[in-house]
């Protein structure tokens, strides 16, 4: 019996070492599964987050709003009614007459002080234009005494200060004519090249900030403007915003103004207006001329990090870049590369002017601001009632 207890004895020992080993490898798995949990839900989450990542760029990439097609019974009336072919023929060979003035506007004279310096850059450049400064009451008399047919859109159908002052320019550049500047714009080079060579310029907004904001391949912009005075394209940008209220409700965003009268209604009028005169004047010196963001908008608002981080995102899209094949925008995205998506130093060598986007950035109420009179920066001015004596005469 003994032989017999001794191998029951061995045989129990060896089964419970392999028990107690089962048992310890178990736990080690258990540890084991424990400790790569984090690392498993972190590569969970970054596949999340890459997908949603790359599922953005790729709906971004193929929901671009088109440019407006018309029929071309359309498109033959207007260049009927808004001819450019006459105007042109006449410049073709000597250089345009280069309208030397400089137009800005405000509600009224009291402005921000770090306005002060911009617009000392614009008399620095061009020492001998006439610079106008315009406030509610000039535009007012301006229409009244010019263009009373448009008075009661102008009052009634137009929503807010912001829907106003875009209008306001188109009036402004039409009966005078030359540059048009909103007050966080600087100076930084002449560009009286480009004004005797087109009687129309309207530069282009970087192209970044067009697909990102707009969700358009190319966006005009209406802060800086270049017009020979009686330019036809203004008063189809007015009948164009016209037909486009009718029906539609008040607005009661001032954010909204980009799209009912802003740079998407001057792109869309842009395209129309060139497709209407095309072999009528386009291309030509009196169509409309839109110069690349470096050349007149070099600067883009980069104080958000959210946007620095959506630029890199569609610099490094390859469907986007293939989608673009654009010279122009692959130039954009190594400038903005170089210098980690933010805004590069100012050449005047490349830039004539730049924006500066104090309007977007300060949304607060303007109470505790410091002031500074628009009168008093010795910059003559033509303004107040030199002005009014002037729009009286026209």
């Amino acid at each position: 019996m003994a032989p017999v207890c001794s191998c029951m004895k061995t045989a129990l020992r060896h089964l419970c070492n392999r028990m107690q080993s089962n048992r310890l490898q178990a736990r080690g798995l258990r540890q084991h599964l424990l400790l790569s949990l984090p690392l498993i839900a972190a590569i969970v989450l970054l596949i999340v987050l890459l997908n949603q990542l790359f599922s953005s760029i790729e709906e971004l990439s193929v929901e671009l709003h088109p440019d407006p097609e018309l029929p071309q019974s359309e498109l033959k009336e207007i260049a009927e009614r808004f001819s450019i072919s006459k105007l042109d023929q006449s410049h073709r060979i000597i250089s345009l007459p280069v309208t030397k003035k400089i137009h800005f506007m405000y509600k009224g004279y009291k402005l921000d002080v770090h306005f002060a310096p911009l617009l000392k850059s614009w008399r620095k450049v061009y020492p001998e234009y006439r610079m106008y400064f315009w406030t509610d009451d000039e535009i007012d008399l301006l229409i009244s005494r010019r263009y009373p047919a448009w008075q009661d859109m102008y009052t009634f159908n137009l929503s807010n200060y912001m829907e106003r002052s875009d209008t306001a320019r188109a009036f402004v550049l039409h009966a005078i004519g030359g540059w048009y500047a909103d007050l966080d714009t600087g100076c930084l080079s002449r560009a009286d090249g480009y004004a005797a060579r087109h009687a129309l310029i309207l530069p282009l907004e970087p192209y970044l900030h067009a697909l990102n904001n707009f969700r358009m391949r190319r966006l005009v912009s209406n802060a800086i403007m270049y017009s020979a005075p009686g330019h036809p394209f203004w008063m189809f940008y007015l009948e164009l915003l016209r037909e486009s209220l009718v029906g539609k409700e008040s607005r009661t965003s001032t954010t909204q103004a980009a799209g009912t009268t802003g740079p998407v209604l001057l792109t869309h009028c842009t395209h129309i207006f060139q497709q209407a005169n095309k072999d009528r004047g386009c291309p030509g010196s009196w169509c409309p001329h839109l110069p690349p963001p470096v050349k007149f908008l070099p600067h883009y608002d980069d104080s958000f990090e959210e946007t620095r981080q959506t630029f890199w995102r569609m610099c490094t899209s390859l469907r986007l870049r293939k989608q673009f094949d654009s010279r122009q925008f692959e130039d954009e995205c190594r400038r903005l590369e170089a210098h980690e998506y933010l805004n590069a130093p100012l050449d005047p060598t490349e830039s004539h002017t730049y924006h500066e986007f104090y309007h977007l950035n300060e949304k607060k109420s303007d109470a505790g601001r410091q002031k500074v009179d628009a009168r008093k920066l010795g910059l003559d001015f033509v303004l107040g009632n030199s002005l009014v004596a002037e729009i009286e005469k026209l």
